[in-house]
């Protein structure tokens, strides 16, 4: 299949008629380049294709949309709605391909119309289709088909819907063959089965399982009742196995589901990280303000206490130093420490160093005065003295205290002041992240160990459940060995019998040959696929990944070089390159006996998510393997280091830009001369 051509006519954003794109499909790896921005129409074109060959009025994008039933996606231009009130507007799409030889024209047309009252858009009628075929020596089948069945057949064989997604997808999309859900396993067991094959296969042994089901309700109706019991206990286990079977399938939906659900927490909590840091950084800043006041309200309290000490004891302070100044004024001629008058009196030496003998006046006067001070004024006097001394202490220690309580009080009072400044940049930056809040990321951490949980509930009932139904196959197994030995020792109903062995021969035969050809088709297929990967990835990541296999459960199988599992934790661009090579792969084994792949590459938005280096290796590759490579790109997309590297291939030969002139209208223009956008 080679793409010619596609032309539009009030589809989507494409006003009026003259929007036509001449695909490159000459001999070789051929390349269309359409660049638009978003929005402008890049995926009107895709969903042009759709439409047009498949009668698809909404694309998987649309249907992985929340609300899907109640969206509407309209297809008819709504200038030329508008400008048709009341009156039907036709949409039409063609589009001209090439296989085997024959050309085929096929035009798919839809009719709106747009309500005067409330400019409500209503669809006419389902869309219609017709199909011209021209034949190899160029004429043109004069009877134009236009029966939607055996149109869907034609397409059927040329490019069976089942397998159109492979060819036909929007790069966004494309990394989700590489997840391990039952929908992936779906599609790629789907793309094995019908693009190479093997669906023939699967139609015998499903015949011989028919007939030799039959056979044995035949042989039932005479049969012992020791085989009857067997036979029955057989078709229970059967019945058990597929109940299992079942609910393994459920089990894995909600484990795929559980797991997506997982994924997308973590892109959450990664997207919110920043501010996660931020609200942790505030919450210990509210901790820190929170201890700062309750030290501040007591160092207030304490610093009250030592304030009311202190306004008491200044009041009495003035009329104790004007006490303690006249008591020493008093006394202070003749006040001698009376540990110095025993010594005197003692060594009988003055402390000039004259002597003083017992009957001298000076040593009578110095017993006198001794004398004197064990009294009880003098008691008195001594004592008021030093608590006047030690009260002028307590004072200067209070008053010490006291600034620095002040001070202490008034510096805590600064930095809470700063901490609390603090705390407020951090809730302006909060704020830039659209006030995510911290209860948000609390469910979050709360969701995110509740689907661990789950996930690991699930895994466990999985392995359970795999494990009862090997048990039950080797239990059927057992009951099967035990028939044949039943129907060797019975007469009875020997020729049927014989009939229902060779039929189960037959059965097991096809059974073995299918599934020998599947295993050698997956083992040539993963062999493919790693083969074309290694050329897409860049060489930094070529040794991260040593095999890439397709499962027995047709899941993609990612293993690093110690025999790891490893697709939960690798990027979503290598994702998508896997993908990729799986496609690729496909359609290698596949294609016809030149090597060279006969489906188109039609791809909307295939890069954005992939790295430079890798990009580089993309554009390399993919023009060597596909006859012809259709992009739809953004200009992220495709600079023109991008353009480059593809104009370098040589095979870039049709360049397309999509320009909006106005909302709602854009207008495709082609690019004659490719190098001019590039250099």
């Amino acid at each position: 299949m080679k793409l010619i051509s596609i032309e539009l006519n009030n589809f989507r954003q494409y006003y009026g008629e003259n929007n036509k794109i001449e695909f490159a499909n000459s001999d070789g790896s051929d390349i269309t380049v359409i660049l638009g921005q978003n929005g402008c129409g890049k995926t009107g074109i895709f969903r042009a294709m759709m439409f047009c060959l498949y009668g698809l009025e909404k694309i998987a994008e649309d249907e992985d949309e929340k609300d899907n039933d109640s969206k509407r996606i309209d297809l008819v231009n709504l200038h030329a709605l508008e400008e048709n009130i009341g009156k039907k507007v036709e949409a039409s799409v063609k589009v001209i391909f090439e296989n085997e030889g024959k050309t085929y024209i096929v035009v798919r047309k839809m009719y709106e119309l747009m309500k005067e009252d409330v400019k409500e858009i209503i669809k006419c009628s389902n869309s219609k289709v017709s199909m011209d075929i021209i034949d190899e020596y160029g004429n043109l089948d004069p009877n134009t088909k236009t029966n939607e069945e055996e149109i869907e057949e034609i397409l059927e064989d040329i490019l069976n819907p089942k397998l159109k997604d492979f060819f036909f997808f929007n790069g966004d999309k494309i990394e989700s063959l590489a997840r391990t859900n039952s929908k992936s396993r779906k599609e790629i067991k789907s793309g094995i089965i019908k693009l190479l094959q093997i669906d023939n296969l699967e139609k015998s042994v499903s015949i011989l399982e028919k007939m030799l089901s039959e056979q044995k309700k035949k042989i039932y109706s005479s049969a012992s009742t020791k085989w009857r019991e067997n036979h029955n206990k057989q078709e229970e286990i059967k019945e058990e196995i597929e109940e299992a079977k079942n609910d393994l399938d459920n089990l894995t939906e909600e484990l795929d589901s559980a797991n997506n659900q997982l994924e997308k927490l973590k892109q959450k909590m990664k997207e919110n990280e920043a501010v996660k840091s931020l609200w942790e950084e505030d919450e210990k800043l509210e901790q820190k303000i929170r201890e700062e006041k309750d030290k501040l309200n007591s160092n207030k309290e304490r610093f009250k206490d030592l304030l009311n000490n202190s306004l008491a004891n200044n009041l009495i302070f003035n009329y104790i130093e004007i006490s303690k100044k006249k008591l020493k004024d008093r006394d202070e001629t003749i006040y001698i420490p009376e540990l110095l008058i025993d010594k005197i009196l003692e060594e009988k030496v003055c402390i000039c160093g004259t002597h003083i003998d017992e009957d001298q006046d000076n040593y009578q006067l110095l017993k006198n005065y001794k004398n004197s001070l064990k009294s009880e004024s003098r008691k008195f006097y001594t004592g008021w003295l030093e608590e006047i001394d030690k009260y002028i202490g307590r004072k200067n220690i209070l008053e010490n205290n006291l600034k620095k309580d002040l001070k202490s009080v008034s510096d805590e009072k600064s930095y809470i002041e700063t901490l609390e400044e603090n705390r407020k940049n951090v809730r302006e930056k909060i704020k830039e992240f659209n006030n995510t809040s911290k209860n948000e990321l609390v469910e979050y951490q709360k969701d995110f160990e509740k689907r661990e949980n789950e996930i690991d509930k699930l895994k466990l009932n999985i392995a359970i459940k795999k494990h009862t139904i090997e048990n039950k196959k080797e239990e059927l197994n057992n009951y099967q060995e035990e028939e044949k030995m039943i129907e060797q020792q019975e007469e009875k109903n020997k020729v049927e019998q014989k009939k229902k062995e060779y039929l189960n021969q037959l059965y097991e035969m096809f059974e073995k040959i299918k599934q020998d050809y599947i295993n050698d088709v997956k083992e040539r297929l993963s062999n493919e696929m790693y083969r074309i990967f290694k050329e897409l990835i860049e060489d930094k990541d070529k040794d991260l990944i040593g095999k890439i296999t397709v499962n027995d459960n047709y899941e993609i199988d990612v293993r690093n070089w110690q025999d790891i599992s490893i697709l939960q934790d690798i990027s979503s661009g290598q994702k998508h390159i896997i993908s990729l090579s799986l496609i690729i792969a496909l359609s290698k084994l596949a294609c016809n006996e030149d090597g060279i792949i006969n489906v188109p590459l039609f791809m909307d938005t295939p890069l954005g998510k992939i790295s430079m280096e890798n990009r580089k290796h993309i554009i390399n590759a993919i023009p060597n393997e596909m006859e012809q490579w259709i992009l739809l790109v953004t200009d992220t997309e495709m600079t023109s280091t991008e353009m480059e590297y593809l104009y370098k291939t040589n095979k870039w030969h049709k360049f397309y830009k999509l320009e909006q002139k106005d909302k709602g209208k854009t207008q495709i223009v082609e690019i004659k001369d490719i190098s001019s956008q590039i250099y």
